[in-house]
């Protein structure tokens, strides 16, 4: 079974690094709750805050940054729950 991590990522160091490489790329992918608190505070006309942790680790290709994507401090109990929501307990 594939296992996902949502509001996360990963920064690897290039292959091959030119002189306009980037130190590192990735992708992060985020989850639908994450989506609909951007989507929400966009609709209100509000900055978006999103924090990123960000951790050293070593794989099998080497050293790469591991990262986690959060609501910005002081947005996590913003969540609105609907009739579609599961209780989280």
């Amino acid at each position: 079974m594939d296992k996902r991590y949502y509001d996360s990522g990963g920064l690897f160091a290039p292959r091959v690094k030119v002189e306009n490489s980037p130190d590192f790329r990735g992708n992060i992918e985020l989850s639908e709750e994450l989506c609909a608190y951007i989507k929400r505070k966009s609709e209100l006309g509000e900055d978006v805050k999103i924090n990123i942790a960000v951790w050293t680790k070593h794989g099998r290709i080497g050293k790469y940054l591991s990262a986690q994507i959060t609501q910005g401090w002081g947005d996590t109990n913003e969540r609105e729950f609907t009739s579609d929501d599961s209780i989280p307990f």
